[in-house]
């Protein structure tokens, strides 16, 4: 009830595949990803999901703060429906695989295990298997660095085919400029409109 008409309307619709592209300032983090976020993990308890950022620092600085404040306005408490680089507490619902190394992840009291993949090492992501892909600033994401994550998009049908998110991705931003370099591939997801 807190949230821009245009978050309640992405929540409301729940789309499999979100890429959305908003002024500086519209909440795309704290309202749009972290309630989409929040969704997904009740939506997908103890599912992969990837989180995508150009630098590790970019992620850790900038992304991760915005999405937690986010959680946090929505009502979660840190520790207590959320950790952040540390293995859970007991009360936790376990993800649906094993976890030997909780860095450079956050995981939700349903066992959702949201996985940073960071495109400057982006051997990280390989490997494993998501079951929704996502990021923040997707301006700053290389389309072929992200397609080596989205080939990891598989797994856990019985379990999770139910849900509108599972397989799907969300990313947002603002407007790309390449004439800054940065990349503007989500442009093209217009197309996939439906």
């Amino acid at each position: 009830r807190y949230m821009h008409w245009l978050a309640q309307t992405i929540d409301m619709i729940k789309p499999t595949n979100l890429f959305f592209i908003g002024g500086r300032g519209s909440a795309k983090t704290v309202q749009i990803l972290s309630k989409r976020f929040m969704d997904i993990s009740k939506e997908m308890p103890g599912a992969f999901v990837s989180i995508s950022a150009d630098t590790y620092m970019n992620a850790v600085k900038n992304i991760l703060p915005n999405l937690i404040k986010g959680w946090e306005l929505n009502g979660w408490i840190e520790g207590i429906h959320f950790v952040v680089d540390t293995k859970p507490p007991k009360h936790f619902k376990k993800p649906h695989k094993s976890v030997l190394n909780w860095k450079h992840t956050l995981t939700t009291y349903h066992g959702t295990h949201f996985k940073i993949i960071s495109q400057d090492r982006p051997s990280a992501g390989a490997g494993d298997s998501y079951q929704h892909n996502g990021g923040d600033e997707a301006k700053y994401l290389n389309e072929k660095k992200l397609d080596k994550i989205s080939q990891a998009s598989r797994g856990e049908f019985v379990r999770y085919h139910k849900s509108p998110y599972y397989l799907g991705s969300t990313f947002t931003t603002d407007m790309p400029n390449t004439n800054l370099g940065e990349h503007d591939w989500i442009l093209s997801m217009e197309e996939n409109m439906d």
